[in-house]
């Protein structure tokens, strides 16, 4: 790609990844086919965010950046979770209808722990993506662009090294 195309499409697209990638990303698309690079669906962190802010419980957000494991987790907490909630209403109309059976008030209790547990996990999952979520997006879209120009790589790290990452060599090279 020329120059005039690289900053175009960092312009573009810059905000779909990391800062500090940039320069790194520049480089790279030196020789790219910018057919192939303005085709992929790269996804914008906070499209991402809002999904994950408001649908994020069901795993949504994780199934859209491919990430099916997670979503299916999250997504079977919160079945879980209204399962919880049938047995807990069974189980305390069994309790009101058998007087103060102990037996009924265990299962009652342990629902509502359940229920409770179930609950909890799924906010802190919740809090965790909405936190996280635009730089899991972030750096999805670089490995989607290392797959495009060709690099198997799967991680970031050999082409993408922040500048402390760049003065800490330079000082192993020193010693």
């Amino acid at each position: 790609m020329e120059q005039k195309e690289r900053d175009l499409f960092l312009m573009t697209n810059g905000n779909k990844f990391r800062s500090e990638h940039i320069l790194t990303i520049n480089k790279l698309l030196e020789n790219a086919d910018s057919i192939a690079v303005y085709s992929a669906d790269f996804k914008s962190p906070s499209t991402i965010m809002i999904i994950s802010l408001l649908a994020g419980q069901f795993g949504i957000d994780r199934y859209i950046l491919g990430d099916k494991k997670m979503g299916t987790v999250k997504l079977a907490l919160f079945i879980l979770m209204y399962v919880s909630i049938f047995f807990m209403s069974f189980f305390l109309t069994l309790l009101r209808e058998s007087g103060n059976s102990s037996g009924v008030a265990v299962l009652t209790i342990a629902s509502v722990a359940i229920f409770v547990l179930l609950i909890l996990v799924i906010i802190i999952l919740w809090i965790y993506d909405v936190a996280t979520i635009s730089g899991k997006t972030k750096d999805r879209n670089l490995k989607l662009l290392y797959r495009i120009l060709g690099y198997d790589h799967g991680k970031t790290e050999p082409f993408c090294t922040t500048p402390a990452d760049d003065s800490n060599a330079s000082q192993e090279t020193n010693v």
